[in-house]
């Protein structure tokens, strides 16, 4: 794309560049619900830090930001370490020093006068950032994206550089039959409704962002624990329109799951739960089940761009391409027949099921 052909130098990343007609744009957010009592995090008095990308306007001569936030990243590898993971220096030189397509505190594009909103919900030790190939793919294609760092995350540093690291232990551990973990899970999906509330209340006077947001085309989509999180919101919120899964799991209650809206579950050829296709089953209308063959449970996210990345490109083109079939379908109404039937040329879908 034109707006990053200046800065081919520059741009070291291994994620591919954006396909979409705008330009990207991003901003960070700290919204906080003082009115409920978060149990089992740190106390951050509720704070969500939150990232939003969303289709820019003019960039000039303006450099993209940094992929990710520094500190956070590395609470992210040291909490990995614990658990057995671990890079080289080239690898996590690529993690915390790579640049991102998306240019910071850009003007929001003037047209069209809104935009439909998708929110992004990470999964269990994760971070915000950790689909920004796909963020910046969406918002490339006209949609606003907005993910907010929930209890699960790694770490998230917040405006007065204060680095908060939940409780993680909870999150590891989740089952239904564990009575934290369940509360912690609802506990979540009430985050992701009330950024929801914060996205109305900047839509009344943010500097940027007034006016701009389409609050009756919003959609979900996460990865892991996260594509968990994305069916629940679809099941207990009305705003929430349509929702995509990334190989989700981590939460056994996953088949217990309900609702009415879009779905679509993206998978590989392991899971990350045998709820998701019993979730696939439950559902009775615009429902769809995809598994990529021999794509692993990383691959639905950045990480294995960063460490394998001449491995796993076909996966992430085809995730992100069905990603912005799927919104387009569903919260812009217009339909490319991308989700008719599996995609030509593409062996590795090894299952494709609609209803």
């Amino acid at each position: 794309m034109g707006f990053y052909g200046g800065f081919t130098n520059r741009v070291d990343s291994p994620l591919p560049k954006p396909t979409g007609p705008f330009a990207v744009g991003r901003v960070e957010r700290l919204f906080t619900d003082s009115s409920r009592d978060i149990l089992y995090r740190s106390m951050t008095n509720g704070s969500l830090m939150t990232t939003i990308w969303y289709p820019a306007g003019e960039v000039g001569h303006r450099i993209p930001g940094s992929y990710v936030n520094q500190r956070e990243m590395q609470a992210w590898i040291e909490l990995f370490g614990k658990y057995g993971y671990h890079w080289d220096a080239a690898q996590i030189a690529r993690l915390t020093n790579s640049y991102s397509y998306s240019f910071p505190d850009t003007p929001l594009s003037s047209c069209p006068r809104t935009f439909p909103v998708v929110l992004y919900v990470h999964g269990q030790v994760g971070l915000r950032t950790d689909n920004t190939g796909s963020a910046e793919e969406l918002a490339s294609h006209g949609f606003i994206v907005v993910s907010s760092a929930h209890g699960g995350t790694a770490g998230m540093e917040l405006p007065d550089g204060t680095l908060v690291k939940p409780k993680l232990e909870f999150h590891l551990s989740g089952n239904d039959t564990n009575t934290i973990a369940v509360t912690v899970f609802q506990d979540e999906t009430k985050d992701l409704q009330f950024v929801i509330d914060e996205l109305e209340r900047l839509n009344a006077n943010d500097r940027v962002f007034a006016g701009r947001f389409d609050l009756n085309r919003i959609g979900v989509f996460g990865w892991s624990y996260g594509g968990a999180e994305a069916a629940e919101l679809c099941n207990v919120e009305r705003r929430c329109k349509a929702g995509v899964g990334l190989d989700p799991g981590g939460y056994p209650n996953l088949s217990k799951i309900r609702f009415k809206q879009p779905f679509l579950i993206l998978t590989g050829p392991h899971g990350a739960s045998a709820g998701a296709q019993q979730l696939f089953e439950q559902l009775n209308q615009d429902a769809y089940f995809i598994k990529i063959r021999a794509a692993d449970h990383d691959e639905f996210g950045d990480a294995a761009e960063f460490f394998r990345h001449s491995e796993t490109g076909h996966t992430q083109a085809l995730v992100r391409t069905y990603l912005v079939s799927f919104f387009t379908r569903y919260l812009k109404g217009e339909d490319g027949h991308e989700l008719d039937a599996p995609l030509p040329n593409h062996p590795e879908i090894e299952l494709f099921l609609k209803k």
